[in-house]
């Protein structure tokens, strides 16, 4: 199995894929993937999931999915 892995643009150092999560000020939860260089920085997204909570105990999901660079 290889592993690709991505260089950042502003200084050539290795991009690592990360997660993060927060809750918004509505409610909701939005959730992004990543990758992102440690010493710069620079973050190139690469998904997004907004998780919406319903009164009647339901939820929505919303993703955007964009190419990996």
């Amino acid at each position: 199995m290889t592993t690709q892995q991505y260089v950042c643009k502003r200084d050539g150092k290795t991009m690592y894929f990360i997660e993060e999560s927060e809750k918004l000020s509505n409610g909701e939860y939005r959730v992004v993937f990543a990758y992102k260089c440690l010493i710069c920085g620079y973050k190139i997204n690469v998904e997004q999931a907004v998780i919406e909570k319903k009164s009647n105990g339901g939820i929505i999901v919303k993703r955007r999915i964009k190419k990996s660079p």
